[in-house]
């Protein structure tokens, strides 16, 4: 992973959570910030990103959160909302920045190959994609279990 940035959610604890990247400590961050807010913020959320990829995943969270927008990365909603919606735009960036898979070839009759030449194993990339996957998965379960209880 390339070395960078961590995206972050921070809350007033009010319903309000800002969306963002730093480059530096998410605590200075949130120091930063704190000034001239009447309320206490704390982080809810962080992880590293590559750097490349905080803008991809700050205009996707814009635009699936734009009916809930404050004002710039502030948005008005329940924190299941919020992350389900890092971990989709998430998935999504890496996605986009995920190397084309090879095109299989047609099978054969001759033996799995063995030692240099057998598939080598999954990148880190790979397992990150897969890893984000299942964050988007979990994040979907929570939010329809929240929705519907009773179900």
């Amino acid at each position: 992973m390339a070395a960078g940035a961590t995206l972050f959610v921070i809350t007033d604890g009010n319903g309000n959570h800002r969306v963002g990247c730093t480059s530096g400590t998410v605590a200075s961050r949130v120091e930063s910030m704190q000034t001239g807010n009447a309320y206490p913020l704390r982080c809810v959320h962080s992880e590293p990103i590559p750097a490349e990829m905080g803008g991809t995943i700050l205009a996707v969270v814009r635009n699936a959160m734009r009916t809930r927008r404050i004002h710039r990365d502030w948005y008005r909603a329940d924190e299941i909302t919020v992350l389900g919606a890092v971990a989709r735009a998430v998935a999504h960036a890496a996605a986009l920045t995920a190397p084309p898979s090879p095109v299989p070839s047609a099978p054969s009759s001759r033996q799995a190959p063995t030692g240099a030449d057998a598939d080598p194993a999954p990148s880190p990339f790979e397992e990150e994609l897969e890893d984000a996957r299942s964050r988007v998965n979990l994040a979907g379960k929570v939010a329809r279990n929240l929705r519907h209880p009773w179900e």
